[in-house]
């Protein structure tokens, strides 16, 4: 019978070592070498030999088996392609590589603490950096993002390289040919004053810019397509020079701007589109803080041209010293300014040239020299603008200036603690480029000075006319202030003001109306009343006309018959000139006895009267007299 050899022990074994087998047909052990047993279990059991021969299989209903090579792939780090995070080795290359090596939509990311220096432009194609800090070894370093590509968590070191100013791409951060990029968390450090944080002069659709620190960079996030520089095209990129629209749909919040690290001049947030319009900005919860200035432009905070759609809320500006507003808007249209605060700023709200139904409510100007200013221009007077329920205190000049403005409506502001120099106004309102003027509402407003300072409350230069004042409150005024306000508007406009009289310490209901037909004026909201006081004639307003009041009477003997429960008659009264659609109204010379009286015009010249009867009882109310009143509204 077969024998089997028994082998002593042994501790280890390499490759040329051999096992003993044990075959049942050849009667005794067999031996076979460590590499022929790893071949053999190789080609037979398939062992995985790298990540791409390993299944990943993700938890959830749904979910999709990949390999560990593609799971692993869809984050990179530029360590994995021989980046070195000393801040001084160029890993331009390495980062180029990374962003290739993951698919479109990847993630390509390094490692915290360490700094990755590029020598050259780098552009993220539908991919997205994230958690890196780059620092910036040259002028011609810079990040383009085209397609969907994002950053998050990005800081960019740039060590004052520059980006020169009105040149393409002159970003630290470009946007070309991009859409639905989201730039979450970048940070811009030691930026150059020239330069822009994130840039674009192509195409961009749908920027989603939040949670940015841009405090130390010259202009912040800027859209141009307008060539500043003389033989300079700013569109031209990659050998394109781009025609068109820049983009559409700008949402930044959240957000540092300012510049504040230097004192030369810069924008926080501006949209420059010439001969194209841009289309729905969002701004808000942004803080921007002005600079030192440093010849006559200091730069603005936001500054948007020709944009429909606009809205900037509760965003906060500190300091700015330029003299076109802190936040700035011109040829644009559907614009809201709503839940800002300014502090300290030369000229807060600065809207003007051709611009056209912009609403300014709920902000807040403390501190500022001319707190708003709306503007039109030779071409087109400022249009439509409402400004609603702001505060506006501790202003040093105008406080509110409407210039070349028409169809204004000013309501529910207040204004207070007011300091104004030499012969100046709280509300200017000035022609000046064009023929007038015209169609302005000041009513609901609160005027109070709390201080010694003689002004006057309104005043206009040039061709101004429909000015419509109502129901606004005077407080600390002095007599000649009033009279001067009421003298102004009676000459251009409409007013009627119920005050507190600045004779007599308690209000008196002082009535102060024109004493002129009001017809062809701006006309009140609808049901408005106006009398002509020398004519004793009263207007009423269909929300586009003053309409004259006229009222209508006649009478006649009428003796009901006896109504028992539920019961009604009704009667007609002539009234000449009553018409339908005139309101009208009854009265019976005795006692109703608790039977109801209605009246409507039924014809020309004729009311109806219904006596009904629902006491619960029979009543006879007998002879007296019935008269019938119509009133045209």
């Amino acid at each position: 019978m077969p024998t089997i050899n028994q082998l002593p022990s042994i501790d280890e074994v390499s490759g040329g070592n051999q096992i003993p087998t044990y075959y049942s047909g050849g009667g005794d052990a067999r031996k076979m070498s460590v590499n022929l047993l790893q071949e053999y279990l190789q080609d037979n059991l398939n062992f995985p030999d790298n990540a791409s021969e390993v299944t990943y299989n993700p938890a959830g209903t749904g979910a999709v088996a990949r390999t560990v090579e593609a799971k692993l792939r869809d984050v990179v780090s530029v360590k994995d392609f021989g980046a070195v995070g000393d801040g001084v080795t160029d890993c331009t290359t390495a980062l180029i590589n990374a962003l290739a090596a993951v698919p479109a939509g990847g993630l390509v990311t390094g490692t915290p603490g360490e700094v990755y220096s590029i020598s050259t432009r780098v552009d993220v194609n539908n991919r997205a950096l994230s958690s890196l800090k780059i620092k910036l070894a040259n002028n011609n370093a810079f990040l383009v993002l085209i397609g969907s590509a994002s950053l998050q968590d990005v800081i960019i070191d740039a060590i004052s390289c520059a980006r020169q100013w009105g040149r393409p791409l002159f970003g630290y951060v470009n946007l070309h040919n991009a859409n639905d990029v989201v730039i979450d968390g970048l940070v811009i450090k030691q930026g150059d004053t020239n330069s822009a944080g994130v840039f674009c002069s192509t195409k961009a659709s749908n920027t989603t810019i939040r949670n940015c620190n841009f405090n130390e960079v010259g202009f912040s996030v800027y859209f141009l397509d307008v060539s500043y520089v003389a033989g300079v095209d700013v569109r031209l990129v990659d050998g394109v020079s781009y025609t068109g629209t820049i983009g559409s749909g700008l949402f930044i919040s959240h957000c540092k701007i300012g510049n504040v690290a230097n004192t030369q001049r810069g924008d926080g947030i501006n949209v420059d589109v010439a001969a194209n319009r841009f289309d729905t900005i969002d701004v808000s919860h942004c803080i921007g803080r002005g600079k030192v200035p440093s010849g006559a432009l200091t730069g603005v905070g936001m500054g948007f041209a020709n944009v429909d759609r606009l809205t900037a809320s509760f965003n906060h500006f500190i300091g700015y010293t330029t003299s076109v507003g802190a936040l700035h808007v011109e040829k644009s249209t559907e614009v809201l300014f709503s839940s800002n605060q300014f502090y300290n700023c030369y000229v807060g709200m600065g809207c003007g040239i051709e611009g056209e139904n912009t609403t300014i409510a709920a902000n807040m100007l403390s501190g500022c020299d001319q707190p708003i200013v709306l503007l039109g221009s030779v071409a087109s007077p400022y249009r439509n603008p409402k400004i609603i329920d702001n505060q506006i205190i501790n202003s040093t000049r105008y406080p509110v200036q409407l210039i070349d403005v028409e169809n204004a409506v000013f309501s529910g502001n207040s204004i207070r603690n007011i300091t104004l120099a030499g012969a100046r106004q709280m509300i200017y309102l000035v022609q000046d480029k064009q023929a007038s003027l015209s169609n302005v509402r000041i009513h609901n407003n609160t005027f109070i000075r709390d201080n010694g300072v003689s002004f006057t409350v309104l005043a206009e230069v040039g061709n101004v006319s429909n000015v419509f004042t109502k129901d606004n409150m005077f407080s600390g005024l002095t007599a000649g202030d009033i009279a001067t306000f009421y003298s102004t508007v009676r000459q251009i406009g409409i007013c009627e003001e119920y005050v507190q009289s600045a004779s007599t310490p308690a209000p008196t209901g002082m009535v102060l109306r024109t004493n002129s037909n009001p017809t062809g004026y701006i006309s009140g909201e609808s049901g408005s009343l106006v009398r002509d006081v020398a004519a004793g004639v009263d207007y009423y307003s269909d929300g586009t006309n003053w309409l004259p009041v006229a009222i209508k009477r006649g009478s006649v003997t009428y003796d009901p018959p006896s109504l028992v429960d539920g019961d009604g008659v009704t009667t007609t009264v002539t009234v000449t000139g009553a018409a339908l659609g005139d309101y009208a109204v009854a009265s019976f010379g005795a006692n109703l006895q608790g039977i109801t009286l209605t009246a409507w015009v039924s014809a020309t010249n004729t009311v109806s009267v219904r006596f009904q009867n629902e006491t619960g009882g029979t009543i006879d109310l007998g002879s007296s007299t019935l008269r019938a009143q119509t009133t045209t509204r």
